[in-house]
């Protein structure tokens, strides 16, 4: 039998074709075949002790090499390593890939042999295949470890009802977003659907609602206007009773009993027969107070990447090296570009000398003579205070996150050993960045004469 893991080898099938072609055998079809067959085992077995032979060590010492080139490619990252290891991975994922289809093959023909006929092979199939699926220990969020099965149990169930559970907030919500416009009220339930001023008329008299006023839950607003037991005159003794009696004795005389039922979408002051997205989320989303420092970190016409990264920084998130020494505290705290203080985002972006010789440079582009900042509260209320032109207060927002995006990655790049850059040289980075970037946005709107008034600075 030809284990089928060969037929995925390159070589394989132009290898046997050509034996095939090579091999010359006379008498009846059916003796040709047969003779043909057995002398075209040579060449299988041939290809299979070359490329496949010892497999399972062939496949453990690919894999390790292939962990050799990647330490090797992080340790020196160079061009001819990268090839290597590219190599080393391709050979590494060929030989897997024959061994796992070899094991499967094999499994199967032991399952043919043996089966499920109480054999000593079913039976460590079975405990194979609990090892793999029994679960032994959970972590939680905190890090405890969870052992028991009624722990596990309750662990699976909390995270999956926080992945998918909803919040009852939202859901409340929604209800007041579908209300019923009745025509002849067959269609639209008396006590549960918001059709009219009232609401949804259970929650105005509560439960005991329908014994109250004789009108079944099930009922719609057609078969409540039918009942006569509401027009009873006791039944107006609740106060919350006699207002439904009331409305329904206005709804009786003004309503139209040839229209069909509609279903409205949205709050009372806007109802439409048509669904919109941008209104539901508007709605349903969780709202929180506006942020004071949201026009200097998200506005019109930034640049996504400087934006994201400036409101990182601004949330205080980056892993700017005191926070990380928090976690692993055998590591420096100092700054990567001064080395001289701790590295905190006010130290790196404003206070640090390196960066305090860019926003030099940048406030003296800008047109003003003196670097005011000294911390990064004083960088956002630099950006968020009024000024005479709204063309220069976009263009220092938008220098501003640049210098910004730039001071943090020349830390990145000294932190992985590359060289060094200078101020004068990262302004210059600087300059060409808002160039490229404002020449971009030259044709829309409020942004034609950007480009200019850079150049008018300069």
């Amino acid at each position: 039998m030809v284990s089928h893991f060969l037929f995925h080898h390159p070589e394989f099938f132009p290898r046997v074709a050509i034996a095939w072609q090579q091999i010359k055998v006379y008498g009846t079809a059916m003796y040709s075949l047969s003779k043909k067959l057995k002398l075209l085992k040579t060449e299988i077995k041939e290809i299979n002790r070359e490329h496949f032979s010892d497999l399972e060590n062939r496949v453990r010492e690919a894999h390790s090499n292939l962990i050799s080139c990647q330490n090797q490619v992080l340790a020196n990252p160079t061009v001819l390593l990268a090839a290597q290891e590219k190599e080393a991975q391709s050979k590494w994922l060929t030989l897997a890939l024959a061994e796992e289809r070899f094991l499967q093959q094999r499994s199967r023909i032991r399952w043919l042999e043996s089966g499920d006929q109480n054999s000593a092979f079913f039976h460590r199939m079975v405990v194979s295949r609990r090892a793999i699926n029994q679960i032994h220990y959970l972590l939680d969020g905190a890090g405890n470890r969870l052992s028991d099965t009624g722990e596990i149990k309750l662990h699976c169930v909390s995270y999956f009802e926080e992945l998918f559970g909803a919040s009852t907030t939202a859901l409340t919500a929604t209800k007041t977003l579908i209300s019923s416009c009745t025509g002849d009220g067959a269609n639209t339930s008396f006590w549960f659907d918001n059709w009219c001023s009232q609401g949804r008329l259970l929650e105005v008299t509560g439960e005991n609602g329908p014994l109250l006023l004789g009108i079944p839950e099930q009922s719609t607003v057609q078969e409540a206007l039918s009942s006569r037991d509401w027009q009873v005159p006791y039944r107006s003794r609740n106060q919350n009773v006699a207002t439904v009696r009331s409305l329904l004795q206005n709804y009786a005389s003004n309503h139209d009993v040839l229209a069909s039922d509609t279903v409205l979408w949205g709050p009372q002051d806007w109802q439409e027969h048509e669904f919109l997205t941008k209104i539901t989320w508007e709605l349903l989303r969780p709202k929180e107070d506006n942020k004071g420092w949201f026009n200097a970190v998200w506005f019109k016409h930034s640049v996504l990447k400087h934006s994201f990264n400036f409101w990182v920084a601004n949330l205080n998130r980056l892993p700017v090296n005191a926070r990380i020494a928090q976690w692993s505290p055998h590591l420096s705290p100092l700054c990567t570009l001064c080395t001289t203080h701790d590295e905190t985002r006010d130290h790196l972006f404003i206070n640090c000398v390196f960066a305090s010789e860019i926003w030099n440079l940048l406030f003296r582009r800008l047109g003003h003579h003196l670097n005011h900042l000294q911390s990064w509260n004083d960088l956002i209320s630099w950006l968020l205070a009024p000024f005479r032109s709204s063309k220069k207060k976009l263009l220092c927002k938008m220098a501003s996150q640049a210098a910004v995006y730039l001071i943090w990655k020349e830390r990145n790049n000294r932190r992985h050993n590359v060289q060094p850059t200078t101020p004068n040289i990262l302004f210059k980075q600087l300059d060409r960045l808002i160039k490229d970037t404002l020449l971009a946005r030259r044709l829309k709107k409020g942004c034609s004469t950007l480009l200019s008034l850079w150049f008018s600075y300069g």
